[in-house]
Parts: C-alpha cells; structure tokens; sequence
C-alpha cells in the first residue's frame, strides 16, 4: 500500500467519521471479534440482509507497516467500532508473508 493511498484512506476516513456521530449505539454492544469478516462470500450475504455498503480492507499484517499502524489506531478503536462497523459489513482481506493463511 502506497503511502498516498493510505493518506488518501485516512483523510477519507477522518472527513466521513462525523457523518457517523450521530448514530446512537450502546456502549459495549458490539464485539471486537464481530466487527471483521473474512470470507467476502459472507460479506455479500450480510450486506443483502443488512441492506449495509461493505468496507473492504486490504492488509500485510505481518509485514506492512501503515496496515499495521491503521489496524492498531483506526480500525481496533472503540469510535471505528461502534461507528462505522455498525454502518458496514467490514472485510479484511490479508496478504501475510511471513505465516500462513488463515482460511
């Protein structure tokens, strides 16, 4: 991921967020482990019965610097998780180098 890409990413990200505030969500309803789906498959299906837009993000978790950084700052934050992971199907599509795939 380019580092243009990323700020391109974030500055999205930080300009949406607001849109979100107003959503009204009790504290602690929703499960970190919930919030990412692996299969795309699964995805699309949620997205349907949801009727939600799905949020694909694309990481080297072991090996990718700015994916590890957003994935700790942005996307394992409380604020993502109770403010955009209720409006989207959330994927996370990994491209680990050093370990194998989880599948």
């Amino acid at each position: 991921m380019t580092r243009t890409t990323v700020k391109l990413f974030l500055s999205f990200l930080c300009i949406s967020l607001p849109c979100f505030a107003s959503s009204e969500v009790v504290e602690g309803q929703l499960s970190p482990s919930k919030v990412w789906v692996r299969s795309y498959e699964e995805a699309l299906d949620i997205s349907r019965k949801e009727n939600k837009s799905i949020l694909l993000y694309f990481s080297g978790s072991d090996w990718s610097g700015p994916s590890m950084k957003m994935k700790k700052e942005v996307f394992d934050s409380p604020s993502f998780q109770e403010k955009v992971a209720t409006r989207f199907v959330c994927v996370e599509v990994d491209f680990p180098h050093y370990r194998p795939l989880d599948l």
